[in-house]
């Protein structure tokens, strides 16, 4: 199969649209056409509570005010995004906040005005929210979007670009099976507009079959990566896979294979080599992880195909420091604390592979709380074995004991701290804190945000 979108040197296909409704056309007005007074108002109500929230200091205003919105006007999420020239959604099971964030210091590197969900409320509401209450002036929206939920949004915001990272097991009381959900994102992917594209990872064999399904699509891979936790059989017919000496895999029972790559990242080390749009890019990455390196090609990709410059869109993803406290250090009662958000297998790879030397305490935070996903299954695929030379290791967080129980079958001695303070305190070295999501901003609360 060839390659579907015209990449001649780092031209973009893109170009900025004649007005600002994106999708008024002659003799058919679009949603923003339609807009009633109601709906500003509702606007204003929703902006002005998320003032409220932010002023008593009773939230970050992400997620209510969208909630309410909707309530009172069904549909005014889609009306408000019409009014943005471009709407990018970014999902994935791991990486989804911290590409979003590069992909909008990225364009507003290159002068466009960016709206976003940059506290990663994810569902609709939040998603509301983040159109509803941008700045008027914004031209692009960028949002990062839950996986279960990405369907519904493209059917809804209509978006010109999808930005697809990977899918994982996660939040298995949730999601139940990783291959129905590439089975709705594939028929999403089919229903986008003619002119949209999907920029997605061909390191995982599910995103590379999706993107399939687009009339554009151009591809990352991340050279030398194995294919991830989930990637060993067919997304087409559920074969197993077959992989050859140069990396590239493919069906031998239906002959299945992903598109060629525009984009071939090698990363070593956090040094990031980019082949692509017509020479190759170089950077240091903040975070030297392989998810993150294929992270900021996904980001970059999308990027430059929405007409930023390579080279000052490399530097500006290359340049952004801890995004939501993801990889973050904090002192804290003269601890040095190492925030690493781990909250499936995949995400405890990552979290392992950047959370390098065993001089280190390591403290694991477990609530499996409803945002989490309550199912803890997932804590047995987690290699804890690699915990062992840890000179400390302690469990805490509302699950405590299933933590200490996988610890002890992997070998690994641990003490059960529920109290994540003294937790921490009682560590006595540095700390690599292992978090999953509820935990991670509860630390956050406790450290400071930064």
């Amino acid at each position: 199969m060839e390659l579907r979108i015209p990449c001649p040197a780092y031209a973009s296909p893109w170009r900025a649209p004649d007005t600002h409704d994106r999708r008024v056309s002659p003799g058919r007005p679009g949603p923003a056409g339609r807009a009633r007074l109601g709906d500003r108002l509702v606007a204003a109500a929703a902006q002005a509570l998320r003032w409220a929230i932010l002023a008593t200091g009773r939230g970050r205003g992400a997620t209510l005010p969208g909630l309410l919105a909707e309530r009172c006007a069904p549909g005014i999420a889609a009306r408000a995004a019409a009014r943005f020239d471009r709407v990018v959604l970014v999902s994935g099971t791991n990486g989804k906040t911290t590409t979003s964030a590069m992909l909008t210091a990225a364009l507003s590197r290159a002068g466009r005005r960016v709206a976003s969900n940059a506290s990663g409320s994810n569902l609709h509401r939040g998603l509301a929210t983040a159109l509803l209450c941008a700045d008027g002036t914004a031209q692009d929206a960028v949002l990062e979007v839950d996986e279960a939920v990405l369907p519904e949004a493209v059917d809804e915001l209509e978006p010109e670009m999808l930005v697809l990272l990977n899918l994982t097991r996660d939040q298995l009381d949730r999601h139940h099976e990783v291959g129905r959900l590439a089975t709705r994102w594939r028929a999403a992917a089919g229903r986008l507009a003619p002119d949209a594209v999907v920029v997605a990872s061909v390191t995982d064999p599910r995103v590379a079959w999706v993107a399939e399904a687009a009339r554009h699509a151009a591809l990352v891979r991340l050279l030398g990566a194995p294919r991830g936790r989930d990637g060993a059989t067919c997304p087409s017919c559920g074969a197993m896979l077959r992989e050859a000496r140069s990396g590239a895999y493919g069906c031998g029972r239906c002959s299945w294979s992903p598109l060629p790559a525009t984009v071939k990242v090698r990363h070593d080390d956090g040094l990031a080599s980019l082949d692509g749009f017509g020479r190759t890019w170089r950077a240091r990455l903040p975070v030297p992880t392989d998810g993150y390196a294929q992270d900021a090609a996904a980001a970059w990709a999308a990027a430059v195909l929405l007409g930023a410059e390579p080279g000052g869109t490399l530097a500006a993803i290359a340049g952004l420091g801890a995004v939501e406290g993801r990889y973050a250090r904090r002192r804290w009662h003269g601890l040095d604390v190492r925030l690493l958000l781990a909250k499936n297998p995949a995400g405890w790879d990552e979290a392992f592979a950047a959370a390098t030397g065993s001089d280190r305490a390591a403290v694991i935070a477990v609530n499996a709380g409803t945002v989490d996903g309550r199912d803890t299954s997932w804590l047995w695929d987690v290699d804890m074995g690699r915990l062992r030379d840890r000179p400390l290791v302690t469990a805490t967080g509302a699950r405590a004991e299933d933590v200490a129980l996988r610890l002890e079958v992997a070998g690994v001695r641990c003490r059960v701290e529920r109290l994540l303070p003294r937790a921490l305190a009682r560590s006595g070295l540095p700390v690599d804190l292992f978090a999953d999501y509820t935990a991670f901003q509860a630390a956050r609360s406790l450290l400071g945000r930064g």
